[in-house]
């Protein structure tokens, strides 16, 4: 079935339900067809959520003094005030919808590959777009590999090409100018002969596929780098269908 706009006049409701349900589909084609028996997918989605309480500070302060157990017992501390911030900017939640594999033995402490889906909260303004793909860089400097679609068609910006130019990488191709939708994976890779741990003749490159989507066509199918030389397709075209045939869009 042909990708459909299913973002116009979506509400809220709409979207945060439909996405995250994409996403759980993903997770569990992937658990059942794809992965090796030492892998497993989860998915992480957190949308329109504020950061946990612990690490929230509150103005008017919650807490207005030192807490007073200390770690370390090397006496008596000097007096501290808390200066006044310099100035204060506005921030944006961080969104994601994610699936991301890892290894059941805890082997990694990053996991090795991520699928993202972008949604508005990701895209509307220049700071959420910014935290999204901030999050996005991450994930690739860690060394996994990562695989994004994006089929918000409310806002017309190309993630993809932020996403190259905020990664450094002038020389690589760009979507052609219009283009907002797309399917992109990318892995990070070391090439060259490798005779220690660092060697002068490795290469570190990032492999990218990527597919422009049009509304009214398929979606791609795209790789997904387990680790090495190991890969799962990323099924977003069955997926999505099964997500049709259970949500109504």
């Amino acid at each position: 079935m042909p990708l459909g706009d299913h973002f116009a006049g979506a509400g809220e409701y709409d979207w945060t339900s439909w996405t995250s349900t994409w996403a759980v589909y993903v997770e569990e084609r992937l658990n059942c067809l794809w992965l090796p028996e030492q892998f497993v997918a989860l998915n992480d989605i957190k949308i329109l959520s504020e950061i946990e309480s612990p690490l929230r500070s509150y103005d008017p302060p919650s807490v207005t003094t030192a807490l007073d157990k200390r770690r370390g017992t090397a006496g008596e501390r000097p007096h501290w005030e808390l200066p006044a911030p310099h100035f204060s900017f506005p921030r944006t939640k961080g969104d994601h919808v994610e699936v991301y594999v890892r290894d059941e033995d805890q082997v990694w402490a990053c996991p090795p590959a991520v699928v993202s889906f972008v949604t508005p909260t990701n895209k509307g303004t220049l700071q959420q777009r910014r935290a999204y793909l901030s999050r996005c860089v991450s994930h690739l400097h860690e060394g996994a590999s990562l695989v994004i679609i994006d089929v918000v068609t409310r806002f017309p910006f190309c993630l993809y090409n932020e996403l190259l130019t905020l990664l450094g990488a002038e020389a690589a191709p760009r979507l052609p100018a219009g283009t907002r939708l797309f399917a992109a994976a990318f892995r990070p890779v070391s090439r060259g002969v490798c005779e220690r741990t660092f060697s002068p003749n490795e290469r570190l490159e990032t492999d990218v596929w990527v597919e422009p989507l049009v509304l009214g066509q398929p979606l791609p199918t795209m790789p997904l780098r387990l680790i090495y030389d190991a890969y799962a397709p990323v099924e977003f075209e069955a997926t999505l269908n099964e997500v049709r045939r259970t949500r109504l869009i």
